[in-house]
């Protein structure tokens, strides 16, 4: 199947570009490296992204055509490694493709046994393993580590083992095994320092107290709400730090609302209480926020951009990306942290179930 498909792909280039049936590496890669992706969308309405996003398709198929074409016919070339790891790339970030990803780089790393083309799948599989919808963690992680034998150096893995502290686990023993991992192979890499240093910050406060103040907030929609954590003492509960543009609702944020309506069914907000930071750019886009980040009426703090910049979450926790949740215990400790809501619904699961008692 995986050859079919290859076939069909460089079929149909060469239709599109009228060329013959065997084009020379030097010709294939001047139309390669001709290809343009747009910068931004031309407007922020749903026809603008639209077609922005048929763009980026546009241009992302052409050099995956162009790729195989150079790699089917000049096997021996000497970027045939970079071309289809762009290839393979591109499967992962624009064509949410990461399983196309795994079954093509079986297949070519056997066709060619050539250490760069090993090297440049390793780093497209561990982009993979944390683009695959529905992997669980352990599958993940396997293969971002199958990765890192290959490609002991390769940025990919090194972002790919940091997501998977951050966005697929909230078991904080597996970040920190994580953290080590990263620390000791990517700590010199720029590319990697930045999710580095998030997941350095937060995995240092688990244990910790945290003491958040919810102050610079906006009054008429927090009136009568506790002022800060320890109002809340006494029971566990969720924070999370959110921070919208009017009328974008990502697969993220839908993803959230189906793990928190599942969390709300198990454990109902006079027992797990959840309080939100918001900030919108947009205060006509305040109610349809509210709905997307509060379902079932928890409270939310609305905060404004200056104030989010300079925020309790930025002095405390050194954070300034948004949608990490966090779960603190009843004495105001915190126990865990993911940006996945399923993820700490686990940690949450574990931490309000009963106790057994010894008798």
């Amino acid at each position: 199947m995986v050859a079919a498909s290859f076939t069909l792909a460089l079929a149909l280039l060469c239709v599109q570009e009228g060329a013959a049936a065997s084009r020379s590496a030097a010709a294939i890669l001047r139309k390669y490296d001709a290809v343009r992706y747009p910068s931004m969308s031309d407007g922020n309405d749903a026809e603008s992204l639209a077609r922005f996003e048929r763009q980026v398709l546009d241009a992302a198929t052409r050099q995956q055509a162009l790729a195989l074409e150079l790699a089917t016919g000049h096997p021996e070339h000497e970027r045939v490694d970079d071309v289809l790891g762009s290839r393979w790339t591109l499967f992962c970030t624009v064509n949410a493709d990461g399983e196309r990803v795994l079954s093509e780089t079986d297949e070519w790393t056997k066709q060619l046994p050539r250490t760069d083309v090993a090297v440049a799948a390793a780093g497209a599989r561990a982009l993979a393993a944390i683009t695959i919808e529905g992997l669980d963690f352990a599958r993940r992680r396997e293969l971002a580590e199958a990765a890192l034998a290959v490609a002991p150096s390769a940025t990919q893995v090194g972002v790919a083992l940091t997501e998977l502290a951050w966005k697929f686990t909230a078991d904080p023993a597996q970040q920190c095994e994580l953290l080590a991992l990263v620390q000791e192979r990517f700590a010199q890499d720029e590319d990697v320092l930045h999710g580095l240093k998030l997941v350095e910050r937060l995995v240092a406060r688990v244990g910790q107290p945290l003491t958040l103040d919810f102050t610079g907030v906006d009054g008429d929609r927090t009136e009568g709400a506790p002022k800060s954590l320890a109002e809340w003492r006494g029971r566990p509960c969720l924070v999370n730090a959110r921070m919208f543009t009017p009328g974008w609702v990502g697969e993220h944020e839908k993803q959230a609302q189906v793990h928190f309506a599942a969390l709300r069914s198990r454990w109902p907000a006079r027992v797990l209480p959840a309080l939100g930071f918001a900030t919108v750019f947009d205060d006509a886009a305040a109610a349809e926020v509210f709905r997307q980040v509060s379902p079932t009426g928890d409270p939310v703090f609305w905060i404004d951009r200056a104030t989010w910049e300079s925020s309790i979450l930025s002095q405390q926790l050194k954070i300034s990306q948004e949608g990490v949740w966090m779960l603190v215990d009843a004495a105001g400790v915190l126990r865990a942290w993911s940006w996945s809501l399923a993820e700490l619904g686990k940690q949450a699961d574990r931490l309000l179930a009963p106790k057994r008692r010894s008798v």
